[in-house]
Protein backbone atom coordinates (compact mmCIF):
# COMPACT_ATOMS: atom_id res chain seq x y z
CA UNK A 1 0.00 0.00 0.00
CA UNK A 2 1.14 3.80 -1.19
CA UNK A 3 1.45 5.40 2.62
CA UNK A 4 0.86 9.14 1.64
CA UNK A 5 -2.86 9.81 1.15
CA UNK A 6 -3.55 5.82 1.29
CA UNK A 7 -2.72 4.36 4.65
CA UNK A 8 -3.16 8.53 5.50
CA UNK A 9 -5.43 11.18 5.47
CA UNK A 10 -2.92 13.41 3.49
CA UNK A 11 -4.51 16.14 5.20
CA UNK A 12 -1.45 17.90 5.98
CA UNK A 13 -0.34 20.38 9.02
CA UNK A 14 2.08 22.69 10.02
CA UNK A 15 3.99 22.47 13.34
CA UNK A 16 4.86 26.04 13.57
CA UNK A 17 6.88 25.81 16.55
CA UNK A 18 9.17 23.68 15.01
CA UNK A 19 9.92 25.87 11.97
CA UNK A 20 13.58 25.28 11.06
CA UNK A 21 15.09 28.89 9.53
CA UNK A 22 18.91 29.05 8.43
CA UNK A 23 21.40 31.64 6.77
CA UNK A 24 19.26 34.72 8.78
CA UNK A 25 15.44 33.86 8.10
CA UNK A 26 12.83 33.47 10.43
CA UNK A 27 9.46 31.06 10.85
CA UNK A 28 7.77 33.95 8.54
CA UNK A 29 10.25 33.95 5.93
CA UNK A 30 10.13 30.30 5.53
CA UNK A 31 6.18 30.01 5.23
CA UNK A 32 6.18 33.20 2.68
CA UNK A 33 8.60 31.92 0.50
CA UNK A 34 7.22 28.90 0.65
CA UNK A 35 3.63 30.30 -0.34
CA UNK A 36 5.08 31.65 -2.46
CA UNK A 37 6.47 28.10 -4.67
CA UNK A 38 2.84 26.67 -3.73
CA UNK A 39 -0.18 26.84 -6.44
CA UNK A 40 -3.72 26.26 -5.44
CA UNK A 41 -4.98 25.21 -8.87
CA UNK A 42 -4.99 21.77 -8.82
CA UNK A 43 -5.77 21.37 -5.01
CA UNK A 44 -2.28 19.45 -4.51
CA UNK A 45 -2.10 18.66 -0.42
CA UNK A 46 0.85 19.81 0.07
CA UNK A 47 0.69 23.31 -2.09
CA UNK A 48 -3.22 24.02 -0.37
CA UNK A 49 -1.10 23.14 3.19
CA UNK A 50 1.49 25.56 2.27
CA UNK A 51 -0.33 28.37 0.78
CA UNK A 52 -2.91 28.20 3.55
CA UNK A 53 -0.76 28.24 6.74
CA UNK A 54 0.82 31.11 5.18
CA UNK A 55 -0.49 34.17 7.38
CA UNK A 56 -0.29 37.08 4.67
CA UNK A 57 -1.52 34.63 2.03
CA UNK A 58 -4.53 36.65 1.20
CA UNK A 59 -1.96 39.52 -0.10
CA UNK A 60 0.57 37.12 -1.94
CA UNK A 61 -0.45 37.81 -5.24
CA UNK A 62 -1.50 41.25 -5.00
CA UNK A 63 2.30 42.19 -3.92
CA UNK A 64 3.93 39.49 -6.19
CA UNK A 65 3.30 38.51 -10.31
CA UNK A 66 4.10 34.88 -11.14
CA UNK A 67 6.27 34.91 -14.03
CA UNK A 68 7.15 31.24 -14.48
CA UNK A 69 5.94 28.01 -12.20
CA UNK A 70 7.71 24.83 -12.55
CA UNK A 71 5.56 22.15 -11.19
CA UNK A 72 6.83 19.17 -8.93
CA UNK A 73 7.51 16.01 -10.81
CA UNK A 74 8.85 12.83 -9.11
CA UNK A 75 12.66 12.87 -10.22
CA UNK A 76 13.54 16.72 -9.17
CA UNK A 77 11.59 16.33 -6.10
CA UNK A 78 10.55 20.00 -6.11
CA UNK A 79 8.45 23.08 -7.66
CA UNK A 80 10.30 26.26 -8.40
CA UNK A 81 8.48 29.76 -9.22
CA UNK A 82 9.69 33.18 -10.78
CA UNK A 83 8.33 36.03 -9.41
CA UNK A 84 8.45 39.98 -9.55
CA UNK A 85 7.64 41.95 -6.58
CA UNK A 86 5.53 44.77 -7.98
CA UNK A 87 6.43 47.32 -5.70
CA UNK A 88 10.33 47.72 -6.59
CA UNK A 89 10.15 45.68 -9.78
CA UNK A 90 12.51 43.01 -8.60
CA UNK A 91 12.60 39.47 -10.05
CA UNK A 92 13.66 36.40 -7.75
CA UNK A 93 12.99 32.61 -7.09
CA UNK A 94 11.65 30.44 -4.87
CA UNK A 95 11.52 26.83 -4.23
CA UNK A 96 10.52 24.29 -1.80
CA UNK A 97 10.64 20.25 -2.26
CA UNK A 98 12.54 17.20 -0.48
CA UNK A 99 14.66 18.32 1.66
CA UNK A 100 17.65 16.56 0.67
CA UNK A 101 17.07 18.19 -2.92
CA UNK A 102 16.67 22.08 -0.91
CA UNK A 103 19.78 21.22 0.86
CA UNK A 104 21.93 20.55 -1.77
CA UNK A 105 21.32 23.69 -3.96
CA UNK A 106 22.56 25.44 -1.04
CA UNK A 107 26.86 24.85 -0.58
CA UNK A 108 27.14 26.97 2.43
CA UNK A 109 24.54 25.88 4.58
CA UNK A 110 25.46 23.95 7.77
CA UNK A 111 24.59 20.53 6.22
CA UNK A 112 24.97 18.34 9.19
CA UNK A 113 23.05 20.52 11.28
CA UNK A 114 19.86 20.35 8.44
CA UNK A 115 20.23 16.28 7.64
CA UNK A 116 20.17 16.38 12.06
CA UNK A 117 17.24 17.95 12.03
CA UNK A 118 15.20 16.51 9.15
CA UNK A 119 16.39 13.12 11.13
CA UNK A 120 14.87 14.44 14.22
CA UNK A 121 11.18 15.42 11.85
CA UNK A 122 11.31 12.56 10.68
CA UNK A 123 12.14 10.26 14.22
CA UNK A 124 8.72 11.87 15.44
CA UNK A 125 6.68 11.21 12.39
CA UNK A 126 7.09 14.83 10.47
CA UNK A 127 7.80 15.21 6.87
CA UNK A 128 10.17 17.74 6.07
CA UNK A 129 9.57 20.08 3.43
CA UNK A 130 12.77 22.42 2.43
CA UNK A 131 12.55 25.69 1.16
CA UNK A 132 15.16 27.80 -0.63
CA UNK A 133 15.51 31.31 -2.07
CA UNK A 134 17.50 33.10 -5.23
CA UNK A 135 17.68 36.23 -6.20
CA UNK A 136 19.38 35.81 -9.49
CA UNK A 137 15.99 36.37 -10.63
CA UNK A 138 17.02 37.12 -14.41
CA UNK A 139 19.92 34.19 -15.08
CA UNK A 140 18.75 30.80 -16.49
CA UNK A 141 17.65 28.28 -13.89
CA UNK A 142 20.50 26.00 -13.82
CA UNK A 143 22.72 29.41 -12.45
CA UNK A 144 21.19 29.89 -10.15
CA UNK A 145 22.78 30.62 -6.53
CA UNK A 146 20.68 29.20 -3.98
CA UNK A 147 20.09 29.83 -0.05
CA UNK A 148 18.39 28.02 2.14
CA UNK A 149 15.03 29.50 3.77
CA UNK A 150 14.31 26.50 6.35
CA UNK A 151 12.12 23.96 6.79
CA UNK A 152 8.92 23.20 7.41
CA UNK A 153 7.21 19.86 9.35
CA UNK A 154 4.19 18.98 7.99
CA UNK A 155 1.96 16.33 9.84
CA UNK A 156 0.00 13.68 7.76
CA UNK A 157 -2.01 11.75 10.49
CA UNK A 158 -3.37 8.01 9.82
CA UNK A 159 -6.63 7.77 8.53
CA UNK A 160 -8.78 6.99 11.70
CA UNK A 161 -9.15 3.46 10.59
CA UNK A 162 -5.73 2.47 8.94
CA UNK A 163 -4.44 0.57 11.85
CA UNK A 164 -7.62 -1.41 12.70
CA UNK A 165 -7.57 -2.31 8.69
CA UNK A 166 -4.20 -3.67 8.76
CA UNK A 167 -5.03 -5.67 12.23
CA UNK A 168 -7.83 -7.23 10.08
CA UNK A 169 -5.65 -7.74 7.25
CA UNK A 170 -3.21 -9.83 8.96
CA UNK A 171 -5.99 -11.78 10.60
CA UNK A 172 -6.98 -12.76 7.53
CA UNK A 173 -3.77 -13.94 6.03
CA UNK A 174 -2.95 -10.79 4.26
CA UNK A 175 1.01 -9.59 4.80
CA UNK A 176 0.59 -5.91 4.69
CA UNK A 177 3.49 -3.92 3.17
CA UNK A 178 3.82 0.14 3.34
CA UNK A 179 5.44 1.93 0.02
CA UNK A 180 6.24 5.71 0.48
CA UNK A 181 8.34 8.09 -1.10
CA UNK A 182 9.15 9.85 2.44
CA UNK A 183 12.30 8.87 4.52
CA UNK A 184 12.68 5.92 6.13
CA UNK A 185 12.53 7.03 9.53
CA UNK A 186 9.24 8.90 8.65
CA UNK A 187 8.05 5.57 7.48
CA UNK A 188 8.99 3.69 10.23
CA UNK A 189 7.12 6.10 12.66
CA UNK A 190 4.45 5.96 10.64
CA UNK A 191 4.42 2.07 10.74
CA UNK A 192 4.74 2.09 14.24
CA UNK A 193 1.98 4.39 14.67
CA UNK A 194 -0.31 1.89 12.64
CA UNK A 195 1.03 -1.12 15.06
CA UNK A 196 2.76 -2.52 11.74
CA UNK A 197 6.23 -4.12 12.16
CA UNK A 198 9.23 -1.74 11.17
CA UNK A 199 11.29 -3.81 8.90
CA UNK A 200 11.34 -0.84 6.50
CA UNK A 201 14.06 -0.53 3.97
CA UNK A 202 15.18 2.17 1.23
CA UNK A 203 15.15 1.32 -2.28
CA UNK A 204 19.05 1.73 -2.44
CA UNK A 205 19.20 -2.40 -3.00
CA UNK A 206 17.90 -1.76 -6.83
CA UNK A 207 20.71 0.02 -7.02
CA UNK A 208 23.54 -1.50 -5.81
CA UNK A 209 24.44 -5.19 -5.06
CA UNK A 210 24.10 -6.63 -2.24
CA UNK A 211 26.75 -8.15 0.29
CA UNK A 212 27.64 -11.79 -0.85
CA UNK A 213 25.96 -14.43 1.48
CA UNK A 214 23.07 -11.80 1.98
CA UNK A 215 19.45 -13.09 0.80
CA UNK A 216 18.79 -11.91 -2.41
CA UNK A 217 16.48 -8.55 -3.56
CA UNK A 218 13.45 -10.88 -4.35
CA UNK A 219 13.56 -12.28 -0.53
CA UNK A 220 14.68 -8.74 0.96
CA UNK A 221 11.41 -7.78 -0.83
CA UNK A 222 9.17 -10.51 0.02
CA UNK A 223 10.59 -10.69 4.00
CA UNK A 224 10.21 -6.89 4.74
CA UNK A 225 7.64 -4.78 6.10
CA UNK A 226 8.18 -1.86 3.80
CA UNK A 227 9.94 0.60 1.36
CA UNK A 228 10.78 4.14 1.77
CA UNK A 229 12.52 6.99 -0.67
CA UNK A 230 10.80 5.05 -3.64
CA UNK A 231 10.25 6.59 -7.09
CA UNK A 232 7.20 5.15 -8.94
CA UNK A 233 9.32 2.92 -11.10
CA UNK A 234 10.24 1.17 -7.64
CA UNK A 235 6.19 0.35 -6.71
CA UNK A 236 6.28 -1.45 -9.66
CA UNK A 237 9.08 -3.30 -9.90
CA UNK A 238 7.98 -4.28 -6.31
CA UNK A 239 4.47 -5.67 -7.28
CA UNK A 240 6.47 -7.19 -10.21
CA UNK A 241 8.58 -9.01 -8.19
CA UNK A 242 5.94 -10.03 -5.73
CA UNK A 243 4.31 -11.48 -8.29
CA UNK A 244 7.11 -13.40 -9.88
CA UNK A 245 7.79 -15.40 -6.65
CA UNK A 246 4.05 -16.46 -6.83
CA UNK A 247 2.43 -13.97 -4.49
CA UNK A 248 -1.36 -12.58 -5.24
CA UNK A 249 -0.90 -8.54 -5.20
CA UNK A 250 -3.22 -5.91 -4.63
CA UNK A 251 -1.99 -2.26 -4.63
CA UNK A 252 -3.57 0.78 -3.16
CA UNK A 253 -2.78 4.13 -4.24
CA UNK A 254 -4.01 7.18 -4.72
CA UNK A 255 -1.93 9.30 -6.72
CA UNK A 256 -0.72 9.83 -10.14
CA UNK A 257 2.87 8.09 -9.45
CA UNK A 258 1.09 4.96 -8.08
CA UNK A 259 -0.84 4.30 -11.23
CA UNK A 260 1.86 1.88 -13.04
CA UNK A 261 1.70 0.03 -9.70
CA UNK A 262 -1.92 -0.12 -9.55
CA UNK A 263 -2.00 -1.25 -13.14
CA UNK A 264 0.47 -4.01 -12.89
CA UNK A 265 -0.97 -5.33 -9.43
CA UNK A 266 -3.22 -8.43 -9.21
CA UNK A 267 -6.00 -6.10 -7.79
CA UNK A 268 -5.42 -2.01 -7.87
CA UNK A 269 -7.01 -0.30 -5.72
CA UNK A 270 -7.39 3.58 -5.61
CA UNK A 271 -9.11 5.16 -2.43
CA UNK A 272 -12.04 7.69 -2.43
CA UNK A 273 -10.05 10.80 -3.23
CA UNK A 274 -7.42 9.37 -5.51
CA UNK A 275 -6.60 11.19 -8.89
CA UNK A 276 -8.51 10.34 -12.13
CA UNK A 277 -5.00 8.58 -13.11
CA UNK A 278 -5.10 6.26 -10.24
CA UNK A 279 -8.90 5.84 -10.49
CA UNK A 280 -8.25 5.00 -14.28
CA UNK A 281 -5.58 2.22 -13.49
CA UNK A 282 -7.17 0.63 -10.64
CA UNK A 283 -9.49 -2.21 -10.91
CA UNK A 284 -11.33 -0.88 -7.82
CA UNK A 285 -12.21 2.75 -6.87
CA UNK A 286 -13.67 2.74 -3.16
CA UNK A 287 -16.33 5.58 -3.23
CA UNK A 288 -16.06 6.54 0.73
CA UNK A 289 -13.35 7.51 3.18
CA UNK A 290 -11.51 5.02 4.52
CA UNK A 291 -9.70 1.40 3.93
CA UNK A 292 -12.09 -0.56 6.32
CA UNK A 293 -14.54 -1.54 2.71
CA UNK A 294 -11.54 -3.72 1.45
CA UNK A 295 -11.40 -5.91 4.24
CA UNK A 296 -15.53 -5.74 3.76
CA UNK A 297 -14.36 -6.64 -0.18
CA UNK A 298 -12.49 -9.77 1.21
CA UNK A 299 -14.45 -11.20 3.82
CA UNK A 300 -17.52 -10.79 1.52
CA UNK A 301 -15.98 -12.31 -1.50
CA UNK A 302 -14.30 -15.07 0.63
CA UNK A 303 -18.38 -16.08 1.43
CA UNK A 304 -18.99 -16.29 -1.98
CA UNK A 305 -16.06 -18.11 -2.71
CA UNK A 306 -17.11 -20.66 -0.41
CA UNK A 307 -20.69 -21.07 -1.39
CA UNK A 308 -19.31 -21.60 -5.22
CA UNK A 309 -17.00 -24.17 -3.51
CA UNK A 310 -19.73 -25.66 -1.58
CA UNK A 311 -22.08 -26.16 -4.95
CA UNK A 312 -19.36 -27.23 -7.10
CA UNK A 313 -18.63 -30.08 -4.68
CA UNK A 314 -22.16 -30.76 -4.35
CA UNK A 315 -23.07 -30.50 -7.94
CA UNK A 316 -20.49 -33.31 -9.21
CA UNK A 317 -20.93 -35.68 -5.94
CA UNK A 318 -24.69 -35.43 -7.30
CA UNK A 319 -23.53 -36.16 -11.29
CA UNK A 320 -21.71 -38.94 -10.01
CA UNK A 321 -24.13 -40.20 -7.77
CA UNK A 322 -26.72 -40.36 -10.83
CA UNK A 323 -24.32 -41.91 -13.54
CA UNK A 324 -23.12 -44.39 -11.19
CA UNK A 325 -26.49 -45.10 -9.50
CA UNK A 326 -28.72 -45.63 -13.07
CA UNK A 327 -26.00 -46.66 -14.29
CA UNK A 328 -25.51 -50.40 -12.14
CA UNK A 329 -29.20 -50.51 -11.85
CA UNK A 330 -29.38 -50.80 -15.52
CA UNK A 331 -26.91 -52.89 -16.39
CA UNK A 332 -26.44 -55.29 -13.27
CA UNK A 333 -30.48 -55.70 -12.68
CA UNK A 334 -31.45 -54.80 -16.51
CA UNK A 335 -34.07 -52.36 -13.91
CA UNK A 336 -35.10 -49.14 -15.95
CA UNK A 337 -36.27 -45.98 -14.51
CA UNK A 338 -38.35 -43.31 -16.24
CA UNK A 339 -36.49 -39.95 -17.55
CA UNK A 340 -39.25 -37.80 -16.37
CA UNK A 341 -38.56 -38.81 -12.99
CA UNK A 342 -34.86 -37.80 -13.14
CA UNK A 343 -36.19 -34.45 -14.45
CA UNK A 344 -38.29 -34.05 -11.49
CA UNK A 345 -35.09 -34.88 -9.02
CA UNK A 346 -32.65 -32.56 -11.14
CA UNK A 347 -35.90 -29.41 -10.88
CA UNK A 348 -36.38 -30.07 -7.51
CA UNK A 349 -32.82 -30.40 -6.38
CA UNK A 350 -31.56 -28.21 -8.36
CA UNK A 351 -33.87 -25.35 -7.47
CA UNK A 352 -33.55 -25.69 -4.18
CA UNK A 353 -29.96 -25.40 -3.99
CA UNK A 354 -30.03 -21.75 -5.14
CA UNK A 355 -30.69 -20.57 -1.83
CA UNK A 356 -27.28 -21.31 -1.57
CA UNK A 357 -26.24 -18.08 -2.76
CA UNK A 358 -27.53 -16.78 0.65
CA UNK A 359 -26.40 -19.43 3.07
CA UNK A 360 -24.43 -18.74 5.95
CA UNK A 361 -20.98 -19.33 5.35
CA UNK A 362 -18.03 -18.48 7.59
CA UNK A 363 -14.83 -17.53 5.42
CA UNK A 364 -11.95 -18.69 5.41
CA UNK A 365 -9.01 -17.34 7.64
CA UNK A 366 -6.59 -17.39 5.18
CA UNK A 367 -6.45 -16.90 0.98
CA UNK A 368 -8.78 -19.45 -0.69
CA UNK A 369 -8.30 -21.40 -3.45
CA UNK A 370 -10.13 -24.37 -5.89
CA UNK A 371 -8.35 -26.87 -4.58
CA UNK A 372 -9.53 -28.83 -7.21
CA UNK A 373 -8.06 -32.26 -6.59
CA UNK A 374 -9.58 -32.28 -3.17
CA UNK A 375 -12.79 -30.65 -4.32
CA UNK A 376 -13.07 -33.83 -7.03
CA UNK A 377 -12.41 -36.64 -5.20
CA UNK A 378 -13.97 -35.83 -1.90
CA UNK A 379 -17.10 -35.43 -4.28
CA UNK A 380 -16.20 -38.98 -5.92
CA UNK A 381 -15.94 -40.55 -3.03
CA UNK A 382 -19.37 -38.92 -1.70
CA UNK A 383 -21.30 -39.77 -4.72
CA UNK A 384 -19.89 -43.78 -4.85
CA UNK A 385 -20.42 -44.03 -1.13
CA UNK A 386 -24.56 -42.72 -2.18
CA UNK A 387 -24.69 -44.93 -4.94
CA UNK A 388 -23.62 -47.65 -2.55
CA UNK A 389 -26.25 -46.92 0.39
CA UNK A 390 -29.21 -47.16 -3.34
CA UNK A 391 -27.59 -50.43 -4.46
CA UNK A 392 -28.29 -51.92 -1.51
CA UNK A 393 -31.46 -50.47 -0.66
CA UNK A 394 -32.63 -51.61 -4.11
CA UNK A 395 -30.74 -55.36 -3.23
CA UNK A 396 -32.55 -56.20 0.01
CA UNK A 397 -36.31 -54.45 -0.85
CA UNK A 398 -36.16 -56.11 -4.39
CA UNK A 399 -33.95 -59.35 -4.25
CA UNK A 400 -34.99 -60.46 -0.37
CA UNK A 401 -38.06 -60.21 2.05
CA UNK A 402 -35.95 -59.09 4.60
CA UNK A 403 -37.71 -55.33 5.22
CA UNK A 404 -41.41 -57.50 4.70
CA UNK A 405 -40.36 -59.47 6.94
CA UNK A 406 -38.66 -57.80 9.47
CA UNK A 407 -40.82 -54.64 9.81
CA UNK A 408 -43.85 -56.45 7.63
CA UNK A 409 -43.61 -53.90 4.86
CA UNK A 410 -45.31 -54.91 1.69
CA UNK A 411 -43.65 -57.59 -0.51
CA UNK A 412 -41.66 -55.65 -3.10
CA UNK A 413 -39.33 -58.65 -3.98
CA UNK A 414 -39.06 -60.51 -6.81
CA UNK A 415 -37.15 -63.51 -6.22
CA UNK A 416 -39.36 -66.47 -6.77
CA UNK A 417 -39.15 -68.13 -10.18
CA UNK A 418 -42.79 -67.40 -11.25
CA UNK A 419 -42.15 -63.88 -10.80
CA UNK A 420 -39.14 -63.34 -11.65
CA UNK A 421 -39.03 -64.93 -15.25
CA UNK A 422 -40.99 -62.24 -16.46
CA UNK A 423 -38.75 -59.72 -16.88
CA UNK A 424 -39.18 -58.15 -20.22
CA UNK A 425 -43.01 -60.13 -20.92
CA UNK A 426 -45.62 -58.44 -22.25
CA UNK A 427 -48.54 -59.45 -19.18
CA UNK A 428 -51.32 -58.72 -21.85
CA UNK A 429 -49.99 -61.42 -24.47
CA UNK A 430 -50.43 -63.98 -21.74
CA UNK A 431 -53.63 -66.75 -21.79
CA UNK A 432 -53.06 -68.14 -18.67
CA UNK A 433 -54.51 -66.33 -16.14
CA UNK A 434 -51.94 -67.93 -13.44
CA UNK A 435 -48.88 -66.99 -15.17
CA UNK A 436 -50.78 -63.49 -16.31
CA UNK A 437 -51.39 -62.49 -12.33
CA UNK A 438 -47.75 -63.72 -11.66
CA UNK A 439 -46.32 -61.50 -15.05
CA UNK A 440 -48.44 -58.29 -13.65
CA UNK A 441 -47.61 -58.84 -9.90
CA UNK A 442 -43.58 -58.21 -10.85
CA UNK A 443 -44.48 -55.40 -13.03
CA UNK A 444 -46.48 -53.70 -10.09
CA UNK A 445 -43.93 -54.32 -7.87
CA UNK A 446 -40.91 -52.58 -9.82
CA UNK A 447 -43.29 -49.90 -10.41
CA UNK A 448 -43.64 -49.28 -6.72
CA UNK A 449 -39.83 -49.97 -5.92
CA UNK A 450 -39.17 -46.98 -8.56
CA UNK A 451 -40.81 -44.63 -5.74
CA UNK A 452 -38.99 -45.92 -3.47
CA UNK A 453 -35.84 -45.59 -5.05
CA UNK A 454 -36.92 -41.68 -6.67
CA UNK A 455 -37.49 -41.11 -2.64
CA UNK A 456 -34.32 -41.84 -1.65
CA UNK A 457 -32.31 -40.61 -4.47
CA UNK A 458 -33.76 -37.58 -4.19
CA UNK A 459 -33.30 -37.14 0.32
CA UNK A 460 -30.12 -38.60 0.51
CA UNK A 461 -28.64 -36.32 -2.75
CA UNK A 462 -29.81 -32.95 -1.46
CA UNK A 463 -29.03 -33.79 2.34
CA UNK A 464 -25.47 -33.54 1.32
CA UNK A 465 -25.34 -29.77 0.83
CA UNK A 466 -25.48 -30.08 4.77
CA UNK A 467 -22.25 -32.44 4.46
CA UNK A 468 -20.55 -30.18 1.87
CA UNK A 469 -20.82 -26.60 3.19
CA UNK A 470 -19.86 -27.87 6.36
CA UNK A 471 -16.19 -27.48 7.56
CA UNK A 472 -16.41 -30.55 10.26
CA UNK A 473 -19.59 -32.12 11.06
CA UNK A 474 -22.84 -31.08 9.17
CA UNK A 475 -24.37 -30.33 12.95
CA UNK A 476 -22.13 -27.95 13.64
CA UNK A 477 -22.99 -25.23 11.15
CA UNK A 478 -26.13 -23.99 11.12
CA UNK A 479 -27.35 -23.56 7.58
CA UNK A 480 -29.55 -20.61 6.80
CA UNK A 481 -33.44 -20.23 7.29
CA UNK A 482 -34.03 -19.94 3.53
CA UNK A 483 -31.64 -23.29 2.62
CA UNK A 484 -34.06 -25.82 5.50
CA UNK A 485 -37.69 -23.90 3.97
CA UNK A 486 -36.38 -25.37 0.63
CA UNK A 487 -35.10 -28.39 1.51
CA UNK A 488 -38.22 -29.13 3.58
CA UNK A 489 -40.72 -27.64 0.69
CA UNK A 490 -38.59 -30.03 -2.16
CA UNK A 491 -38.27 -33.04 0.28
CA UNK A 492 -42.07 -32.68 1.03
CA UNK A 493 -42.75 -32.50 -2.10
CA UNK A 494 -40.75 -35.72 -3.51
CA UNK A 495 -42.32 -37.59 -0.36
CA UNK A 496 -45.88 -37.08 -1.52
CA UNK A 497 -44.04 -38.51 -5.34
CA UNK A 498 -42.81 -40.96 -3.63
CA UNK A 499 -45.88 -42.53 -2.19
CA UNK A 500 -48.58 -41.79 -4.66
CA UNK A 501 -46.42 -41.66 -7.38
CA UNK A 502 -48.21 -41.16 -11.14
CA UNK A 503 -50.43 -44.19 -10.98
CA UNK A 504 -48.00 -46.28 -13.53
CA UNK A 505 -47.29 -42.63 -15.57
CA UNK A 506 -45.12 -42.24 -17.86
CA UNK A 507 -46.63 -45.73 -19.41
CA UNK A 508 -49.60 -47.47 -18.64
CA UNK A 509 -49.36 -50.01 -15.81
CA UNK A 510 -48.51 -53.09 -17.49
CA UNK A 511 -45.27 -51.73 -18.89
CA UNK A 512 -41.40 -51.90 -17.17
CA UNK A 513 -41.38 -48.21 -16.69
CA UNK A 514 -44.03 -47.38 -15.20
CA UNK A 515 -43.80 -45.34 -11.85
CA UNK A 516 -46.00 -46.05 -8.75
CA UNK A 517 -45.72 -44.54 -5.42
CA UNK A 518 -44.17 -47.25 -2.32
CA UNK A 519 -46.91 -46.30 0.20
CA UNK A 520 -45.90 -44.35 3.47
CA UNK A 521 -44.81 -47.32 5.10
CA UNK A 522 -41.84 -47.28 3.10
CA UNK A 523 -41.34 -43.57 2.80
CA UNK A 524 -40.69 -43.32 6.22
CA UNK A 525 -38.08 -46.53 5.79
CA UNK A 526 -36.40 -44.73 3.16
CA UNK A 527 -35.78 -41.45 5.49
CA UNK A 528 -34.63 -43.95 7.86
CA UNK A 529 -32.43 -45.19 5.13
CA UNK A 530 -31.16 -42.07 4.17
CA UNK A 531 -30.22 -40.56 8.09
CA UNK A 532 -28.31 -44.15 8.34
CA UNK A 533 -26.17 -43.85 5.55
CA UNK A 534 -25.96 -39.83 5.58
CA UNK A 535 -24.10 -39.98 9.08
CA UNK A 536 -20.98 -41.36 8.01
CA UNK A 537 -20.37 -38.59 5.12
CA UNK A 538 -18.72 -36.24 7.47
CA UNK A 539 -15.93 -38.90 8.51
CA UNK A 540 -15.54 -39.54 4.84
CA UNK A 541 -14.76 -35.62 4.23
CA UNK A 542 -12.76 -35.59 7.37
CA UNK A 543 -10.47 -38.93 6.32
CA UNK A 544 -10.78 -37.34 2.42
CA UNK A 545 -9.23 -34.02 3.42
CA UNK A 546 -6.74 -35.14 6.35
CA UNK A 547 -5.56 -37.92 3.70
CA UNK A 548 -4.67 -35.54 0.74
CA UNK A 549 -3.20 -32.84 2.73
CA UNK A 550 -0.24 -35.54 3.59
CA UNK A 551 -2.09 -37.11 6.88
CA UNK A 552 -1.08 -40.72 5.17
CA UNK A 553 2.66 -39.84 4.38
CA UNK A 554 2.80 -37.86 7.41
CA UNK A 555 1.76 -41.01 9.47
CA UNK A 556 3.46 -43.45 7.35
CA UNK A 557 6.78 -41.60 7.81
CA UNK A 558 6.27 -41.52 11.56
CA UNK A 559 5.02 -45.38 12.00
CA UNK A 560 8.38 -45.96 9.57
CA UNK A 561 10.75 -44.40 11.66
CA UNK A 562 9.61 -45.52 14.47
CA UNK A 563 9.89 -49.32 13.71
CA UNK A 564 12.97 -48.74 12.00
CA UNK A 565 14.69 -47.18 15.19
CA UNK A 566 13.25 -49.66 17.48
CA UNK A 567 14.06 -52.86 16.13
CA UNK A 568 17.98 -51.29 16.89
CA UNK A 569 16.69 -49.97 20.30
CA UNK A 570 18.45 -52.70 23.21
CA UNK A 571 15.38 -52.70 25.47
CA UNK A 572 12.88 -53.97 22.21
CA UNK A 573 9.62 -52.04 23.95
CA UNK A 574 8.18 -49.43 21.25
CA UNK A 575 8.76 -46.09 21.97
CA UNK A 576 7.01 -43.10 19.98
CA UNK A 577 9.75 -40.86 18.95
CA UNK A 578 8.78 -37.02 17.53
CA UNK A 579 10.43 -35.56 15.12
CA UNK A 580 11.48 -32.79 17.24
CA UNK A 581 13.91 -34.90 18.71
CA UNK A 582 15.02 -37.49 15.59
CA UNK A 583 18.29 -36.89 15.03
CA UNK A 584 18.73 -36.69 18.90
CA UNK A 585 17.44 -39.85 19.76
CA UNK A 586 18.80 -41.75 16.87
CA UNK A 587 22.50 -41.10 17.96
CA UNK A 588 21.19 -42.39 21.21
CA UNK A 589 19.84 -45.59 19.62
CA UNK A 590 22.61 -46.24 17.78
CA UNK A 591 25.43 -45.52 20.84
CA UNK A 592 23.30 -48.41 22.37
CA UNK A 593 22.68 -50.91 19.93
Amino acid sequence: SDKTGTLTLNKLSVDHPNLAPYNGHTAKDIMYDGALAARTENNEPIDMCIHNECAEHDELWEKHTLLHYTPFDPVTKKTVAKIKDNATGKVFRTAKGAPQVILALDPNVDKAAVDDKILEFANRGYRALGVARSEDGECALADCKWEMVGLIPLFDPPRHDTAETIRRANELGIDVKMITGDQTAIAKETARQLGMPTDIHDTSFFDRPLPIGSVSIDELIEKCDGFAEVFPEHKFEIVKRLQSLGHIVGMTGDGVNDAPALKKGDIGIAVADATDAARAAADIVLLSPGLSVIIDAIIGSRKIFKRMKNYAMYSVSTTVRIVFTFGLLTCIYDWYFPTIVIVIVALLNDGTILTISKDHVKPSETPDSWKLKEVFITAIFFGLWLTLSTIVLFELAYKTTWFSDTFGLEDFSVTGDAINSFAGVDCSALTDATTKAACETFLDRSAKIRGLVYLQVSVSGQALIFVTRAKKFFFMDRPAVLLMIAFVFAQVTATVIGVYGFGGYPDDSNSVAAFKGCGWGWALTAWVWCIIWHLPLDLIKIFTFWALKGGINRLYDRTTFTTSLNASHVSGRHKSVLHMSRDRRMSRAAGTA
